[in-house]
C-alpha cells in the first residue's frame, strides 16, 4: 500500500493487498480518508441544491405546458434508393465534352442508379423526357429560394433569370431552336439505336459566363443509370467571381438535388403514388 498506487492500476485491477483489504471482515470503509472527483458540484453544497431546485421548477412548468401543446410529429423517407453520386466525369461518350472549349471554371459530373424497373423504364428516350420534366414539375424548393434570392442581386448586372437551378434553367427558354421530345429546349442530343442511351445537351450564354448541361440515362442490365453533367466557361473577371462564390452550393447541394427530385418524380408517376 505505501502510497504506491496510480490511477490506472486502480482502475484496471486492484493490487492484492487492497483487495485482501476489502476483503477482510473487520474493514469499515467509512475509516477510510477518501478523495472525490466530480466534474459537478458536491451533492450538499449550496449550488447542487439550486441547481436541483431549478430543474425540479423547470421540469413542472414544462409538463404544466405540455398538457397545452399540441403534440407535433414528422414523418420522414430515407432516399437510401435516390443517393447521387459525384463522379470525375461524365462518361466517355456524353457530348458534354464536345462543348465549350475555353477556360473551364467549373466542371462536374453526378450519377444516380436505380433498378429500371423503379422508373418504369423501357426506353432511353423516354425515361429522359420524364427525367427532364421531373426537372420542371418537382423543383426542389430550396433550390428555388436560393434562385430568388440570386435573381435579385444579380437583376441589376442585367444578367438572365430563371425560377429554374442554373444547371438545367434553360428548360424554360422560349428561343427557336431543337427541342427534344417535342418539349424541351436544346443545344444537342444523341440516342443510339437499342434505345439504351440518351442524351441532351442543355445551356445558355450570359454575359459573365457559358454554360453547358449534359443530362443523359444509360439503361443497362435491369439498371438506370441517371447522370448529369455541367461545364462553365467565364467570360470575365465578373464571371470568375460569380463562380468561386456559387461553385461550392452547386456541388454540393444544387446539382444533387435537382437529379434527386427529378429521380424522385420519375419513379412516383412510374407507380401512379404521387403527382
Amino acid at each position: 500500500m505505501a502510497n504506491e498506487a496510480s490511477i490506472p492500476a486502480l482502475t484496471e485491477v486492484l493490487p492484492a493487498p487492497v483487495r485482501a483489504l476489502l476483503d477482510d471482515a473487520s474493514f469499515d470503509p467509512a475509516r477510510v480518508a477518501t478523495i472525490a472527483l466530480s466534474l459537478d458540484a458536491a451533492p450538499t453544497s449550496r449550488l447542487a441544491r439550486a441547481c436541483a431546485s431549478t430543474r425540479r421548477a423547470l421540469g413542472r412548468a414544462r409538463a404544466f405546458a405540455a398538457r397545452w401543446r399540441r403534440t407535433r410529429g414528422f414523418l420522414a423517407a430515407s432516399r437510401g434508393a435516390c443517393a447521387v453520386r459525384a463522379l470525375a466525369a461524365m462518361p466517355a461518350q456524353s457530348l458534354l465534352h464536345e462543348q465549350l472549349d475555353g477556360r473551364d471554371a467549373h466542371d462536374d459530373a453526378f450519377e444516380l442508379r436505380i433498378a429500371a424497373s423503379a422508373l418504369g423504364a423501357v426506353s432511353a428516350r423516354a425515361t429522359l423526357a420524364s427525367i427532364l420534366a421531373g426537372f420542371v414539375e418537382n423543383h426542389p424548393s430550396g433550390v428555388r429560394r436560393l434562385m430568388s434570392l440570386r435573381n435579385v442581386l444579380v437583376a441589376p448586372f442585367g444578367l438572365r433569370t430563371s425560377s429554374l437551378g442554373c444547371p438545367v434553367s434553360s428548360l424554360l427558354s422560349r428561343a427557336p431552336g431543337p427541342v427534344f421530345a417535342g418539349r424541351f429546349p436544346v443545344f444537342a442530343q444523341r440516342l443510339d439505336a437499342a434505345d439504351t442511351w440518351a442524351e441532351v445537351v442543355l445551356g445558355a450564354d450570359d454575359r459573365h459566363v457559358a454554360f453547358r448541361t449534359c443530362v443523359a440515362v444509360d439503361l443497362r442490365d435491369g439498371e438506370a443509370r441517371c447522370l448529369i453533367g455541367t461545364r462553365v466557361n467565364t467570360r470575365n473577371v465578373f464571371g470568375d467571381l460569380y463562380m468561386a462564390m456559387v461553385d461550392p452550393v452547386h456541388r454540393r447541394y444544387i446539382t444533387p438535388a435537382l437529379l434527386r427530385h427529378a429521380i424522385e418524380h420519375v419513379a412516383r408517376r412510374a407507380h401512379g403514388t404521387g403527382e
